[in-house]
């Protein structure tokens, strides 16, 4: 929180980020390539690689507070100071022959796998959830300049966030799931990145069956009746089926199967 003069003020006591103990939590092969920055504050750790030229290669960023932190279609992402991990990690792609709609699966999976826990899933496209409500999300952009195509991988991770956090959904941190078996946070910082830059390394060459398989193990909407609202406002009620190979949401219903593309809906549970 902030004080009357507007300067930060710890709720509780926090491992500050630091980027040579992140460092130390990469491989050996990662730490050579990549450049890594950590700041007390940013607006954006994902709009602050944006700025970057193009050649800047392999760089990752995390910040202790955001004060524009961005989700999914533009919407604000709150995390106290400390109380989570602000990440963002940007790879020039130029050479790849596109971006699929599967790679923000492709990169959920990855993480989730190294949490390593097994009460976390993943809610189609973005999110990491556990007990029915958000532990986490990955925003994925991909930019153009000087004639070359720039990914930006953002993460937004709950660790121990106050009680009265404002944060306008059911939210948990990993703290709640773990309690004393919480990973020091620059331990989890690397390790997380690492599984991020391994997941690009490998998209292309992991068989899109190999991922849906994985994403299977951990997709919560899978036979759940599902609303669909649409950027206009369309509204689709059906049973979620999976995905299909390009990484779309399967909706089933009123006679008729929908294939939903990320850029394009928000799905909420529907209501009994």
């Amino acid at each position: 929180m902030r004080d009357q003069a507007g300067m930060l003020r710890l709720q509780r006591p926090v491992e500050l980020l630091a980027e040579e103990r992140i460092y130390q939590a990469l491989s050996e092969d990662l730490r050579a390539r990549l450049r890594l920055h950590v700041f007390p504050e940013l607006d954006s750790t994902s709009v602050w690689l944006g700025r970057l030229d193009a050649d800047s290669g392999d760089v990752a960023c995390f910040a202790e507070h955001q004060s524009a932190g961005r989700g999914r279609r533009g919407r604000g992402w709150q995390m106290p100071f400390g109380g989570g991990l602000a990440m963002s990690l940007r790879r020039d792609v130029s050479h790849w022959p596109g971006v699929p709609p599967r790679l923000t699966l492709a990169l959920g999976v990855a993480l989730a796998e190294a949490l390593g826990h097994d009460e976390i899933g993943l809610k189609w496209p973005n999110d990491l959830v556990a007990r029915g409500r958000k532990l986490g999300g990955i925003l994925v952009e991909l930019r153009r300049r000087e004639q070359r195509s720039v990914l930006v991988v953002g993460l937004g991770l709950n660790l121990a966030l106050p009680a009265d956090a404002a944060i306008d959904q059911p939210w948990i941190d990993l703290a709640g799931l773990m309690g004393t078996g919480l990973p020091p946070r620059n331990a989890l910082a690397g390790h997380l990145l690492e599984a991020l830059s391994r997941a690009l390394d490998d998209f292309y060459a992991q068989p899109a069956e190999t991922l849906l398989a994985r994403w299977s193990r951990y997709d919560v909407l899978s036979g759940v009746p599902v609303r669909v609202t649409s950027a206009m406002d369309e509204v689709l009620e059906g049973e979620a089926r999976g995905v299909d190979s390009e990484g779309r949401l399967r909706v089933v219903g009123q006679d008729r199967e929908w294939l939903l593309d990320a850029g394009e809906v928000s799905v909420r549970r529907a209501l009994p």
